[in-house]
């Protein structure tokens, strides 16, 4: 059930078909269940979706925390037309405070695509900095994603933040098993460590993401002890896809 919250195959296949995007992913629990989740939602021709969250914790609580966010994201892309991203986030906040118990808290970023002009709005809170490449800017750069965590303080402020996503960006978003796992001392995979497998020379056979996980995952010597979620979102070099 976990498993299909999130975008199966087919649906990715259809969003593809839908925007000039590709879309690649990993979701890999650390126990039988997680606190992870990531979702898509088509706004309208123009416009896409995307979350990732992060529940504290792992295992049952948190798994059953990731089926709230998606309740309460059910209907993201209207509500976003409606009231705006960052009342949206404010809302989920306060509902989350409501529903969480005392010490429970997710990390996220929500936002959307717009590819008729050509940016990414997003909102942060807290976690992992996405990292955007664009093709004028081949090293890249991290984003800002300072934020309260979601479910911690009632009426918590957001800030919503606007940058390119031309034809041939690409987004990447990921949970803090990624940065954290196994040891904070010698850690596997750094920003450092992030920036130069995403903006690396590639081949034919393997994208930028392949490299990253394939890198990752030949390290890692010991299991996880968190789970970790990937989403890379690239966008054609065709603009109308």
């Amino acid at each position: 059930m976990q498993h299909d919250m999130m975008p199966r195959e087919d649906a990715v296949r259809d969003i593809e078909m839908r925007y000039p995007l590709r879309v690649q992913s990993l979701f890999q629990t650390c126990d039988a269940l997680g606190g992870d989740v990531w979702n898509l939602w088509q706004m309208d021709d123009g416009r896409l979706c995307f979350a990732i969250v992060d529940f504290s914790g792992h295992g049952v609580v948190a798994s059953l925390n990731t089926f709230r966010f998606q309740s309460l994201t059910r209907a993201l892309g209207r509500d976003v037309e409606a009231s705006g991203l960052r009342n949206c986030v404010q809302r989920i906040n306060n509902e989350l405070c409501d529903l969480l118990s005392i010490g429970q808290f997710a990390t996220a970023i929500v936002g959307y695509i717009d590819f008729h002009e050509n940016h990414i709005r997003y909102v942060a809170a807290g976690g992992p900095k996405p990292f955007l490449r664009l093709p004028a800017d081949s090293s890249g750069r991290f984003l800002a994603s300072d934020g309260r965590p979601l479910g911690m303080t009632v009426d918590s402020e957001y800030l919503e933040q606007t940058v390119e996503f031309p034809p041939g960006a690409s987004l990447f978003l990921y949970s803090d098993a990624l940065t954290e796992t196994p040891s904070m001392v010698d850690p596997i995979c750094d920003e450092d460590a992030i920036r130069d497998l995403l903006t690396a020379p590639t081949g034919a056979e393997r994208t930028s993401f392949d490299k990253l996980t394939q890198g990752f995952f030949s390290r890692l010597s010991e299991p996880l002890n968190d789970d970790l979620t990937l989403l890379h979102l690239t966008r054609s070099m065709d603009a109308t896809g």
